[in-house]
């Protein structure tokens, strides 16, 4: 099995066996001990990256320390998603080495399905990165296993301010599938059809930050592409930008499912359906 694929697995098994809460608090947990663990998962990182036969980037948790105005968990965070790019970088260069491809052409990926979803989960892609192409057969199992966002208030488009959450108000799709180990999405019923593709106002979708992209949609099956996702503020229509990921699953219109691959879990950001109106 590919290396790539199983980044996210493996981490999973050493470094992610925690229950998550899904309220104000990220793990219902001390910040100490969520900076300690944390920790532990940066130790994992540079161990597997050294393993792998590549240099880990150092640890600069000074610097960074800095930047993020002394908030220590965010800092251990940030050297957990930079060493857990550094990883990614490290296979796949290991995999050009070994298997030369041509540039134009997304990168291969094939996996041996199984009953449970961790197996299949690739790596979070980043804006910069080609697309993936992954077996038709994980493909299908992706769009089959995806959780139906269906509330109709993702497709209030107009600011209504609608507050589903009876514990916070405004509904978090960062944090909650950030916690729930970013599961991909699809969407139904009352909440459209696909991702919302033009600008909406502040305190939209049943949140404050709604999530939109007008990035290309893949025109070709099985093939994982990274998005840029938006949100308003201030009549600023792209004021903040978040990663994200699209897999078309048929010939179907807007058949695609999506996953939010960010490393920011803050709160409140929840992303926005249509119904293919402005195509």
């Amino acid at each position: 099995m590919n290396g790539v694929l199983l980044l996210f697995e493996i981490v999973s098994s050493y470094a992610f066996t925690i229950e998550h809460s899904l309220g104000d608090n990220i793990f219902n947990a001390s910040a100490n001990y969520e900076v300690q663990r944390y920790r532990e998962r940066v130790k994992i990182l540079h161990n597997m990256i050294i393993t792998e036969g590549c240099s880990p980037a150092k640890q600069q948790r000074r610097d960074t320390l800095t930047n993020t105005q002394g908030l220590e968990l965010d800092v251990e965070i940030r050297l957990f998603h930079k060493l857990t790019e550094a990883l990614i970088r490290c296979r796949e260069g290991k995999l050009q080495t070994t298997t030369p491809r041509s540039n134009s052409q997304p990168t291969l990926v094939t996996a041996t399905p199984t009953s449970t979803r961790s197996s299949i989960t690739t790596q979070p892609a980043t804006a910069n990165s080609a697309s993936i192409l992954i077996s038709s057969v994980t493909s299908q199992q992706l769009c089959r296993e995806a959780v139906n966002l269906t509330e109709i208030w993702r497709t209030d488009h107009n600011a209504g301010y609608i507050r589903p959450d009876n514990e916070t108000g405004h509904w978090c799709d960062t944090r909650r599938m950030v916690a729930s180990g970013r599961p991909w999405f699809r969407f139904s019923e009352s909440a459209g059809n696909r991702l919302l593709n033009r600008c909406v106002p502040f305190g939209s979708c049943g949140t404050a930050a709604a999530l939109w992209s007008d990035d290309r949609m893949p025109s070709q099956l099985a093939v994982i592409t990274p998005i840029n996702v938006y949100m308003e503020f201030n009549k600023n229509c792209r004021h903040k930008s978040l990663k994200a990921s699209v897999l078309k699953c048929s010939s179907v219109p807007n058949d695609y499912i999506y996953r939010y691959d960010d490393w920011m879990e803050a709160c409140s950001y929840a992303f926005c359906g249509m119904f293919g109106r402005y195509e």
